[in-house]
């Protein structure tokens, strides 16, 4: 699909990807049930009011796009449930996927509960690789089942130039080492609640 506006629509239980879209603008529907992705969206694409769920291979591929007020859930261990570059997602849950939370490039993140997804490599709530800004987030009950002491439950951040700002990262676990499960690696953290502690401005 490419520029269209695409309203409470249904892509679901579909063999591959559920929708692939260019400089779309969705709201009010589903990605449910398919074989690999529920989306893929780029080229200033916009997604809101939408679900996505249960899909094979995670949920949503962002790049260059916004998401409003989704919910992308219980999607497959194959992949994240978000995967985005040079994104802007705000007020949604990306919760109980078994690929992991969020893998993010370059993004801004808003508002955003990351919850009780689990996966078998680095960062199962937040594999962040430069430059993402993550805001009044909440980064909480993720479960990582790798065996590394560089695993990280919580956030698994590769590049100082990724920031979390007023964010809860409380409750993550890792299969070896609990003691480093809320965060790894070089992000930079400011006023935030981080269970253990971190280095930064009033954590």
């Amino acid at each position: 699909a490419k520029n269209c506006v695409l309203s409470y629509c249904q892509f679901n239980h579909n063999t591959g990807n559920g929708l692939v879209g260019e400089q779309v603008t969705i709201d009010h529907s589903t990605a449910i049930g398919n074989s690999e992705k529920g989306m893929k969206l780029s080229n200033n694409s916009d997604i809101k009011y939408s679900t996505l769920n249960e899909n094979g291979y995670g949920g949503i591929n962002l790049t260059n796009s916004k998401m409003t007020e989704c919910t992308v859930s219980n999607n497959s261990f194959n992949d994240f449930g978000i995967t985005s570059s040079d994104s802007h997602i705000t007020n949604s849950f990306v919760t109980n996927n078994s690929g992991g939370g969020v893998n993010s490039s370059r993004d801004i993140y808003i508002n955003v509960n990351i919850a009780n997804n689990d996966r078998s490599s680095y960062g199962a709530g937040v594999y962040t690789t430069t430059e993402t800004q993550f805001v009044n987030c909440n980064i909480v009950r993720n479960y990582n089942r790798y065996a590394s002491n560089t695993a990280s439950g919580g956030v698994y951040a590769s590049s100082s130039s990724s920031t979390f700002t007023n964010c809860i990262i409380w409750g993550n676990v890792t299969f070896r080492v609990p003691a480093s499960s809320n965060i790894y690696g070089d992000a930079t953290y400011s006023y935030c609640a981080i269970e253990g502690g971190a280095t930064g401005t009033a954590n």
